[in-house]
């Protein structure tokens, strides 16, 4: 992760960013600090930075994030806006395959501008940050890094990123799809809504890649 990457990552935690084109919400200033209403960060093999989608951690972070209101919401998705952009740079150099190489960087691109939109919204609006999420959401986004970095550049590289980047994809979807109808702020329910066909569709990529690359 660079040092921009990193302290982007870290200022998604208490700004409100967004992770998948979704925007700035409106008053509700406090989120959802508990550690189950984060959105988890596996370092097992079988998790990816967000979890396991609808059924697993992505859908334990959109519980929270509806109850906390939009403050929370733009948390958990500034969270993983951040993980998106660290994971891609780091997967650009040591992934092998071409279309894996492809995917991360247009994941970089993507989420960059995702951000760069919340963002400028967030200052438009006027919108409170939210408050940190707990010391472990940070240590779980670490602890993915950190398997990515230490997995040999190679095919088992590929299969890991894009396992975590299907699992990554299905917990944003989870968190988009319950928060659009939670959000206060119309701006956010639109831009919510705008989102989740892009995120569908780095999903149904996700899938894609990781299914041709097969393997276990």
């Amino acid at each position: 992760m660079t040092g921009g990457t990193r302290r982007r990552t870290t200022a998604a935690l208490a700004m409100a960013c967004l992770a998948a084109t979704a925007a700035c919400g409106d008053r509700d200033d406090t989120a959802t600090t508990d550690s189950a209403g984060a959105p988890t960060i596996g370092a097992a093999t079988d998790t990816g930075a967000l979890g396991a989608g609808a059924t697993g951690a992505g859908a334990t972070g959109a519980a929270a994030a509806t109850t906390g209101g939009d403050a929370a919401i733009l948390a958990q998705m500034g969270a993983a806006n951040g993980a998106e952009i660290a994971a891609g740079e780091l997967a650009q150099p040591k992934a092998r395959n071409q279309q894996v190489k492809d995917f991360a960087r247009d994941m970089v691109t993507d989420h960059r501008a995702m951000q760069a939109q919340a963002d400028s919204l967030a200052v438009r609006a006027s919108i409170s940050p939210a408050a940190p999420q707990p010391d472990t959401l940070q240590q779980k986004l670490d602890s993915a890094r950190q398997q990515l970095q230490s997995q040999a550049a190679g095919a088992e590289f590929d299969r890991m990123y894009m396992d975590m980047q299907v699992r990554d994809h299905e917990g944003t979807l989870a968190l988009l799809n319950a928060s659009r109808g939670a959000a206060r702020n119309a701006d956010l329910r639109t831009l919510i809504e705008g989102a989740i066909p892009k995120v569908q569709q780095h999903l149904d990529r996700a899938r894609q890649i990781r299914t041709a690359l097969g393997g276990g």
